[in-house]
């Protein structure tokens, strides 16, 4: 049965493909995940985590909507 390899995310002279930077941010310690209208923080981190999230609607021609500015904190791990 031949032997059928995955994509690489560095390259065979050490550089760094896009794969790596993909991979980097998928397995971040913190990470915000919109899902079903609703915010999700995760932090997998040691530490707390909070800091002011500002959320921006534009039209399709750039135009700003609305703006809002969230406090938003969760615990470690």
């Amino acid at each position: 049965m031949p032997v059928v390899e995955g994509p690489a995310a560095v390259d065979g002279d050490g550089r760094r493909k896009p794969l790596w930077y993909a991979l980097r941010a998928v397995y971040a310690d913190r990470l915000l995940v919109v899902r079903d209208g609703a915010l999700h923080l995760v932090n997998d981190a040691d530490r707390p985590w909070a800091g002011t999230l500002c959320l921006t609607r534009h039209d399709l021609d750039g135009t700003v909507l609305a703006e809002e500015e969230l406090r938003v904190s969760t615990a470690s791990r």
